[in-house]
């Protein structure tokens, strides 16, 4: 199996951190289940963010894949999990620290298990002023 490249949904934000254009809650039309993959992959450009739906009865855990190598050596990625029945949300993603080496200009992040996980990449734009 294989990480699932994921395109964003542009979605806005409020001065007082309301999301907007993200028209349903999970895991609805803005998410894309991830039966059959290992994870995500994204183009990563700063302003992106990664919305992991759980849906099983378990907890699943994400491991957020370090791009860059310090003093030589690739530091042990962090993990979270997230409980069942919750949405969780991870991001921003500095390019420089996140995006891989491997030349795709990708960010990797593997989930297990993926059973009725979904997920949202969203590329935010802000919007002052409202």
């Amino acid at each position: 199996m294989a990480r699932l490249q994921l395109n964003p949904v542009t979605v806005g934000f409020t001065a007082g951190g309301t999301f907007t254009n993200l028209t349903s809650n999970p895991p609805g039309a803005n998410f894309t289940s991830l039966t059959g993959a290992t994870g995500v992959a994204f183009i990563n450009n700063g302003n992106m963010a990664l919305l992991i739906w759980n849906g099983a009865a378990a907890a699943t855990t994400a491991t957020l894949n370090i791009g860059r190598q310090e003093f030589g050596l690739v530091p042990v990625p962090p993990t979270a999990t997230i409980p069942s029945s919750v949405c969780a949300a991870f991001g921003t993603f500095q390019p420089s620290l996140w995006t891989s080496q491997d030349g795709t200009g990708n960010t990797y992040i593997d989930i297990n298990p993926v059973t009725t996980v979904s997920v949202c990449l969203v590329a935010l734009v802000s919007q002052a002023g409202t």
